[in-house]
């Protein structure tokens, strides 16, 4: 062993004069540790076995390992004594603390760095003012402090092991709280209590995190990210993690193996960053699974990639500065509400679903953007089931620049997967239509609004037939070229109305005069073809039975010679006079009887009649005629 210098020598032996003054005769434990600190390095106990080395046989060091808990409390807290210890701190690496480690309302001025050392007691530092404080891979049965103040950062990770709770309630961090790697056990309890805490810098709660009770950061104050990535959350039924109304300054990540048992609360919470959860697994089965309602979240939501919610995901009133992306998640809650965005405004575009197999939007139960404002687009792309038409999908009164509804693929799966009379389009209302020419062809908007109606009247539901959807859809199809397709949705309302609408009798049968003959107003042709049919069933009528008609123009002036093509228009256009329909009349006297037995009728009575309605015919559909290209019918539908 190298001699010691003359300097040394006195430094040591004062320190070892006050200790042996306050403490008595000094074990060799204690002679080692006052040695290292004079020396200014890491007063080393580890055994030379690394088996030995590990938290699990610290009960079974000896003496020659164990410093006692009131050693060190004198050391860091007697002026004349602490004046020894240089600016890296406290170091003490391998050795078991033995007592109560009492630091309340102490102030130390240089860092504490505790690294594999074991604490038999909780370590207790409410109230301190402490420089750095480190417990990498050490173990203790609970940390109290409360109101502590940290001028740098607070380390509890890489192995560090709690049994108990970590109490933070208002702490103060002036750098980061560390505690990826570490393992938190309180189960059913509190396992990490930063309720109304300062951290000037990040939260690092991932990289093989665990932690078995709740992790509360209720209106704490967070200057950096809150990272859970890779982390795992236990507190089943109850709460895995708290930020109710917490602030943090950057990005949330609770991504990429991130397991959370419990509901995630961020009501309230006001996020700087993104919210990231791509290969999230949130577990809270019948429950909530996700909790941000009310959040402030200026970027991007991302519930994407591997994503997986077994509980509802909850957005209600949530302020989203960038878009919510879903391609690839899962939200699963069958008997309940998956994805609930009530109030929601969204400064991007909301994608559900995505154009790749294994970007597909995987939904079972009731997806909810009622009320909802969307910047730019509302995107349904592809969405897979484990169960066919087992989702419900409610816009009603939502907003969005551009309604995109693309690809097959993503058209029949999305009409597929929607429980017949759970679409509820009532007040949706959007600015443009991205959708597929092959959609348009096959109908498949149609098919979509359909959806909003339930089949079997006894089992309406509330949403039942609304008008507006479909004079929306129109008039966003005209607006963007697709004049015959926002035709047919027209059709398709009034047909619909009449199917399942709340129509009276004599409103049913109006309606149905108006399908068969005009389209409701939107194909007045119809009314026209419907004439010159009847004027050609009426030329062979009364071709093949002019020999019942009578002249009425007795001068036989040369004009009145019968015509049955010109007497056939003459009669059925109430608005033209060929001067046929005056000189010339069918005779009821004339022709054989036919007919039943109770109701024999000459062939001149049953020409007349026929005569009779074909002049109410022609004034019924020319006057169809006129209204429908005129726009007075579709108005008044």
């Amino acid at each position: 062993m190298l001699a010691m210098t003359d300097s040394s020598k006195s430094l040591i032996k004062p320190l070892i004069t006050l200790a042996t003054k306050k403490f008595g005769q000094l074990e060799d434990v204690e002679r080692k540790l006052f040695e290292a600190i004079e020396r200014q390095e890491v007063a080393n106990f580890k055994s030379d076995e690394d088996e030995a080395n590990q938290l699990e046989s610290a009960e079974k060091w000896g003496s020659e390992r164990t410093l006692k808990a009131d050693r060190l409390v004198w050391l860091l807290t007697t002026p004349e004594v602490s004046k020894f210890l240089s600016f890296r701190g406290l170091r003490i690496s391998g050795a078991k603390i033995e007592g109560e480690l009492n630091l309340e309302s102490a102030t130390v001025s240089v860092p504490l760095i505790f690294e594999t050392c074991a604490f038999t007691e909780p370590l207790i530092l409410q109230k301190s003012k402490l420089k750095e404080l480190q417990l990498k891979g050490s173990y203790v049965p609970g940390i109290q402090a409360k109101e502590m103040r940290v001028e740098g950062s607070v380390f509890l990770g890489n192995g560090f092991q709690v049994f108990g709770e970590v109490n933070l309630i208002r702490a103060s961090i002036g750098g980061r709280l560390n505690c990826f790697g570490g393992k938190f056990h309180n189960e059913g309890k509190t396992a990490i209590d930063a309720d109304a805490a300062t951290i000037a810098a990040d939260v690092f709660l991932r990289n093989e995190f665990e932690a078995f009770g709740e992790v509360n950061l209720r209106g704490a104050s967070i200057g950096g990210q809150l990272s859970c990535s890779g982390g795992e959350f236990h507190n089943n039924g109850k709460t895995a993690i708290d930020a109710d109304a917490a602030t943090i300054t950057a990005d949330v990540f609770l991504s990429n193996g991130f397991e959370a048992f419990g509901m995630v609360n961020l009501r309230g919470a006001s996020i700087g960053g993104q919210l990231g959860c791509i290969k999230g697994e949130f577990h809270n089965k019948g429950k909530t699974a996700i909790q941000a309602d009310a959040a402030k979240i200026a970027a991007d939501v991302l519930l994407r990639d591997g994503f997986e919610a077994f509980g509802m995901v909850n957005l209600t009133r949530a302020s989203i500065g960038g878009n919510i992306e879903c391609q690839g998640g899962q939200f699963l809650n069958k008997i309940g509400y998956a994805l609930y965005a009530e109030g929601a405004t969204i400064g991007g575009s909301v994608f559900l679903g995505g154009k790749s197999e294994n970007s597909q939007f995987q939904a079972e139960g009731k997806i909810i953007f009622l009320n909802a404002s969307i910047d730019d687009r509302l995107e349904l792309e592809s969405i897979v089931s484990n169960n066919s038409q087992s989702m419900t999908l409610d816009l009603r009164f939502a907003k969005v620049n551009t309604f995109s509804f693309t690809g097959r693929q993503a058209e029949e799966s999305w009409i597929k997967h929607i429980q017949q009379g759970e679409l509820f389009l009532k007040g949706f209302v959007y600015s443009t239509i991205n959708v597929s020419n092959d959609a348009i062809k096959n109908k498949d908007l149609l098919k979509w609004l359909q959806l909003q109606i339930k089949k079997d009247p006894a089992t309406q539901s509330e949403n039942g037939f609304v008008l507006q959807p479909y004079e929306q859809l129109a008039e966003v199809l005209e607006a963007n070229g697709h004049q015959e397709a926002a035709t047919k949705v027209l059709i398709a309302k009034e047909d619909d109305r009449l199917k399942y609408g709340s129509l009276g009798c004599w409103g049913k049968v109006w309606n149905g005069i108006l399908g068969v003959t005009i389209a409701h107003g939107y194909r007045p042709q119809k009314a026209l073809l419907y004439s010159v049919v009847m004027i050609l069933l009426g030329w062979g009528v009364f071709y093949w039975h002019q020999g019942l008609m009578t002249e009425t123009n007795d001068k036989h002036e040369s004009y009145a010679v019968f015509n049955p093509l010109v007497y056939s228009i003459d009669t059925f256009t109430p608005i033209i006079d060929l001067h046929q329909q005056k000189m010339w009349l069918p005779d009821a006297s004339k022709g054989q009887e036919r007919g039943l037995p109770l109701l024999k009728r000459r062939g001149g009575d049953w020409l007349r009649r026929y005569f009779w309605a074909q002049i109410i015919a022609g004034w019924v559909l020319t006057s169809l005629w006129v209204a429908g290209f005129t726009g007075l019918v579709r108005n008044k539908n």
